[in-house]
């Protein structure tokens, strides 16, 4: 049973709520969802999350930050994505290494975004349904 303080908890809460999050890009409801998950199923405390997204929010120079909503909307989600990636890096749940190479991977079209909207899948051996592995020999 979820928390009724929990992350997950308060997203279900804002699903009828017109002031609740709207993502402008298929991205960033991926990034808020993956840092509500990740949260949710124990890898880290929510508040540690919040912690890192406002040091990183003030890493940002404010100046940088465009006026049009839609841009500023996507680099506000790219300081949570920062922050995501920082805070588990510093957790020791990603390696460095291992992020680089799965940021190589959607770069170059190994991977995309279906293999967690089609369902689960097992990650580590990167040969599920939908994602060709070019390095296996089949």
């Amino acid at each position: 049973m979820t928390d009724d303080n929990s992350p997950a908890s308060q997203l279900a809460a804002l699903e009828d709520d017109e002031d609740a999050p709207v993502f402008h890009a298929p991205w960033q409801a991926r990034a808020f969802a993956i840092a509500v998950a990740l949260s949710d199923e124990g890898t880290y405390e929510w508040t540690a999350f919040q912690e890192r997204l406002a040091a990183e929010i003030e890493r940002v120079d404010e100046a940088a930050i465009p006026v049009d909503g839609e841009t500023s909307e996507a680099a506000y989600y790219r300081r949570w994505i920062a922050a995501l990636e920082r805070l588990l890096l510093a957790d020791g749940v990603l390696e460095n290494a291992e992020l680089t190479e799965r940021t190589r991977e959607f770069a170059e079209g190994e991977r995309d975004a279906s293999e967690w909207i089609d369902g689960e899948r097992d990650h580590g051996d990167h040969s599920h349904d939908g994602h060709v592995d070019r390095d296996r020999d089949h």
